[in-house]
């Protein structure tokens, strides 16, 4: 329980060192690069404090003699000592691997499938065993048990885990532990699944479960028992393509789902890993509609991780590698902000400032001009300006403010595109006690009608209740596209 309070953020290396299926094998075998110690360090540096690792091992080992390559065994331990150079907590697992153990759970099955458990462990376990409590070992992965009769085969495999680790001794003998659920299915956990394994030293397991709601997160096609959904959660959905707004497994389904979590394990003093979620992009829609979506995808990530924390549970989003995903590894760089903004403020790390329509209030000297997915206002007159009141107050002493704005062709032409003065940040706390004006911009090439990120890191108010943004030239319209803050770290 203590380990699992210092994680309240953690990603997938996804698609990468679990890739299956190339001769000879590799870990570019799903077109990913391989893990750069680069790569990790943005992990961490984007504010993230665990990375979970799937990994294949039967591919590489002796299929005879169950031994492992030498060249792996050290390859997964350069990736495993890049998280822990930069403070981040690791779970290293068996990943799907070829389905030796995960789809198997027979009688007839049983001996082969724990010998070869046992094996991998006493080998992965040794390799890993003088790495200190950043690092935590999985079990498996998605293990398709289902009834009680394969559950029990399940529970003996994960006891085989667990024996195999603590046999190692070192640091293994109380290593943190992570054992699946049948399925890593919530309600399987929940209704079906009553034996964590038994353990030389007590506190020392996790449970772990996974989170896709299927119509919103993973269905792929229209299906005639469901179809697909599009937008997500409460003032997301839409009002013209409404047959794809999502009519269940929304806020109280995740709240529903999480609570017996907490019931089963977390209040019995057994954390839970959510080790995977996620929802996929829709990448068939365009403007508004895919606007709203990307809007309702950050709202649901958020909102999941959120609600995993209050619930015992420690969230850790599935992230691939992919061209829309929410990191390039190749740069390695940012590839999707605003669901990195989305993950920092569900985590308690930073706030999302809602860029929808009349989300901001503006001053006498411009109007809300709002339509389709975001906000938008109009500038009458100099010194015109927009502002934002947080729910709660927030502490902006070091953090970062990142605004995404798009002008149209008027704000150009009036600012020398852009090499004129544009615009400057400010801070109040309440009742304007005090107040900050920071970050004047000018001197920055705008393109009308293009996404323009501006940052500001300059204010030291503990205790603001408000952010705006002030224009000192009139003229033209502004819309904000995406805005969010992250704390200092």
């Amino acid at each position: 329980m203590q380990l699992a309070a210092k994680i309240k953020l953690g990603t997938n290396v996804g698609n990468t060192m679990e890739a299956y299926g190339c001769t000879p094998a590799a870990e570019t075998c799903w077109g990913n690069p391989m893990v750069s110690a680069a790569y990790v360090k943005l992990v961490k540096d984007s504010g993230f404090d665990a990375i979970r690792i799937p990994v294949s091992w039967d591919q590489y080992a002796d299929q005879k003699t169950g031994k492992i390559s030498d060249a792996w065994l050290n390859r997964v331990k350069q990736v495993v000592q890049y998280a822990v150079d930069n403070g981040l907590y690791v779970i290293v697992n068996i990943h799907w691997d070829g389905g030796w153990l995960e789809k198997n759970f027979t009688e007839d099955k049983k001996e082969a499938v724990n010998a070869k458990q046992k094996a991998y462990w006493e080998q992965i376990a040794t390799q890993l065993r003088d790495f200190d409590e950043h690092v935590m070992f999985a079990s498996a992965n998605e293990p398709d048990a289902d009834d009680a009769a394969e559950i029990a085969v399940l529970e003996s495999y994960h006891q085989t885990f667990v024996n195999a680790v603590r046999s190692t001794g070192g640091r293994n003998a109380y290593r943190v532990l992570i054992v699946q659920a049948p399925q890593t299915n919530i309600d399987l956990a929940a209704d079906s699944w009553n034996v964590m394994p038994s353990d030389t030293v007590t506190g020392r397991q996790m449970a772990e479960v996974h989170f896709y709601p299927f119509s919103w997160s993973i269905q792929t096609q229209d299906e005639w028992y469901a179809s697909m959904f599009y937008y997500w959660g409460n003032g997301f959905h839409s009002t013209t393509d409404t047959t794809r707004n999502a009519t269940r497994e929304e806020e109280p389904f995740v709240n529903a789902e999480f609570a017996k979590m907490k019931a089963k394990f977390a209040d019995h003093g057994i954390p839970v890993v959510l080790g995977e979620f996620e929802a996929a992009l829709r990448t068939q829609l365009t403007g508004d509609n895919l606007a709203l979506h990307r809007a309702s995808r950050a709202y649901y990530s958020q909102y999941v991780t959120q609600t995993a924390l209050a619930n015992g549970m420690v969230p850790f989003y599935w992230e691939i590698g992919s061209a829309v995903d929410l990191f390039n590894r190749t740069a390695p760089a940012v590839n999707d902000p605003q669901i990195l903004d989305s993950l920092l403020a569900g985590a308690g790390k930073g706030v999302v400032l809602s860029a929808r329509p009349n989300s901001w209030t503006v001053s006498s000297g411009a109007a809300d001009t709002s339509s389709g997915s975001n906000m938008r206002f109009v500038l009458n007159q100099a010194g015109a300006a927009a502002s934002y009141t947080f729910a709660n107050p927030v502490n902006l002493n070091g953090a970062t403010w990142k605004m995404v704005l798009n002008f149209d062709q008027a704000f150009v032409s009036n600012r020398n595109g852009g090499m004129d003065s544009i615009l400057q940040f400010y801070a109040y706390s309440a009742n304007w006690a005090a107040s900050e004006f920071k970050c004047w911009t000018a001197n920055q090439a705008l393109v009308a009608d293009q996404d323009t990120e501006f940052t500001c890191s300059a204010f030291t108010i503990p205790n603001a209740v408000g952010v705006g943004l002030q224009f000192p030239k009139a003229a033209g319209s502004v819309t904000i596209k995406r805005a969010a803050i992250k704390f200092a770290q």
